[in-house]
């Protein structure tokens, strides 16, 4: 949600360009081709994606690569979810395609994610040293540095055991599993299966129309309000997401709150007419 205030921030214009659920919300290159400009400075990608839960695909990506050399702009590549993949999927980053399209790529990561340490507030950023070097100099006058505690924990976190990792990864993959079951069962809502991250997207658009004391669902929005309200359960609206028809549902809790939620989930439903 953050990428497109960050580029207004930056005096730049977001351009969206839509992905669909009927391939896995794969980047579309072809409609990348026609939202390329003389003005183009970036574009933003985020492998293993949020909200979707998408791995962008090496042939894919090399497509953007070579756009990117072609037209001289950088792929700015948000990797923060790389360690939590599932169903034998693999994490290609950009990068490493081409030392061409290397030149091109600024990779963005951190700790938050794969080491639970979301309150840490500490990532990294890897590209080209002029890029580097620009970015140093803008963040020393905006957060100064981060703290020297924060350093070592990071340190520790990357150089000790990894078993860690793959213990979250299974539990991930288990709630990941269970909730697929629980969206698949339920009428009118359909969701594509996630291969990466700890969101799920489902399309809640069927539910449109029905109504709760009167009080029509209109959108995703109102949608999300009805379950809090109706069901204390919270999600997203996919509106913030440039995905007016979904909701976001994160499996980032327990297995058994995300059991109750969606107990609950289900409950809310069947009341609307």
């Amino acid at each position: 949600m953050s990428y497109t205030e960050l580029i207004k921030l930056a005096q730049g214009t977001p351009v969206f360009v839509e992905t669909d659920e009927s391939d896995g919300f794969q980047l579309n290159i072809d409609k990348i081709m026609s939202a390329i400009t003389n003005r183009t400075k970036a574009i933003v990608i985020n492998t293993p994606n949020n909200p979707t839960g998408a791995i962008y695909s090496r042939k894919v990506l090399t497509k953007l690569g070579d756009l990117a050399v072609q037209n001289n702009f950088y792929i700015i590549s948000d990797e923060v979810y790389e360690k939590l993949i599932y169903d034998g999927e693999k994490h290609v980053c950009i990068a490493s395609l081409s030392p061409e399209i290397k030149e091109k790529t600024i990779i963005i990561n951190g700790l938050s994610k794969a080491y639970a340490m979301t309150g840490w507030r500490i990532g990294y950023g890897a590209g080209p040293d002029d890029v580097i070097k620009g970015m140093n100099a803008l963040q020393s006058h905006m957060t100064s540095n981060t703290n020297s505690i924060t350093q070592k924990a990071a340190i520790e976190a990357l150089n000790s055991s990894q078993d860690v990792v793959d213990f979250m990864r299974e539990k991930f993959n288990e709630r990941r599993i269970y909730l697929l079951g629980r969206l698949k069962n339920i009428k009118n809502i359909e969701c594509v299966v996630a291969k990466g991250a700890f969101y799920l997207i489902p399309n809640v658009s069927r539910l449109f129309g029905k109504k709760y004391n009167g009080k029509e669902i209109k959108d995703s929005a109102d949608f999300a309000s009805f379950l809090l309200e109706c069901a204390h359960v919270a999600v997203v609206p996919g509106d913030a997401f440039e995905a007016p028809n979904c909701i976001r549902i994160s499996y980032s809790n327990s297995l058994e709150n995300i059991k109750e939620g969606m107990d609950r989930f289900e409950k809310a439903i069947k009341l609307l007419k």
